[in-house]
């Protein structure tokens, strides 16, 4: 979370370029979102534990929240950093092996939600997981074209 919390501060304060705006950013989101799936994993295995000595920690559930907080803070940031680098700055978009670093963070990103919505009590995030996995299927889906488009190319150039 510290290292996040730096590079927040850095696309606030020090200008970017468009080659700083790459995919791998998406690597932090799924970070979080891999925390939150493995403290949710964590909770559910404590209700199962539940009356035995130190179940009913409020750390994990604090810390799992705040995960999934910040997965989620940062969905939207990533999709604005993509609209500004192809849509405002003109950077063309084109097939490249980060394209695939999109793909499972989005993925992860949906599993720790529904992990996350069963160990919360909170059943209206299942909800939420089921529109994510809809995007990160839609991405698996177009690197995966992308994929073929540029293997294709390489292909026919020979």
């Amino acid at each position: 979370m510290m290292l996040i919390t730096l590079i927040f501060y850095r696309w606030c304060f020090v200008p970017m370029t468009a080659a700083d705006l790459t995919k791998p950013w998406w690597i932090n989101m799924g970070a979080m979102a891999i925390t939150t799936f493995a403290g949710s994993r964590l909770i559910l295995v404590e209700h199962d534990l539940a009356g035995r000595p130190g179940s009913g920690q409020l750390v994990l559930p604090v810390l799992t929240t705040a995960c999934w907080v910040m997965a989620t803070f940062w969905i939207p940031l990533l999709a604005a950093l993509f609209i500004e680098k192809h849509a405002i700055i003109g950077d063309p978009i084109h097939y490249t092996a980060a394209e695939w670093s999109v793909v499972f963070p989005l993925g992860m990103y949906s599993a720790a939600t529904w992990s996350y919505a069963d160990a919360a009590h909170l059943p209206f995030l299942a909800h939420v997981a089921k529109v994510t996995i809809l995007f990160a299927f839609a991405s698996w889906i177009l690197a995966a074209i992308g994929l073929l488009r540029s293997a294709l190319r390489s292909v026919e150039g020979k």
